[in-house]
């Protein structure tokens, strides 16, 4: 049995960082079936700021590999919703 001091504990940071993924995944969710009006550029931007929070926490589980795809699919989302907030 794992003592206390073993166990791999949030720190307040992480908490954070999950919590504003709640809210995000809601808020998208929301946006998703129409129940809430969100321009589509901002929902992408929402995406990007989404899976960028999610390589942080990876990476803070020494999950750097997949980490760093994660971040690449939030940045390029990221990207996207500006082009898209810009062409509109």
């Amino acid at each position: 049995m794992r003592s206390l001091k073993q166990q791999k504990m949030f720190t307040p940071i992480e908490w954070i960082m999950i919590s504003l993924l709640v809210l995000l995944l809601m808020v998208n969710l929301l946006s998703i079936f129409d129940l809430i009006g969100i321009n589509q550029g901002i929902q992408t931007l929402i995406w990007g700021v989404y899976f960028i929070i999610i390589g942080i926490l990876l990476q803070r589980f020494n999950k750097k590999k997949i980490a760093v795809i994660v971040y690449i699919i939030g940045v390029v989302d990221m990207i996207v919703g500006v082009i898209h907030l810009l062409s509109s």
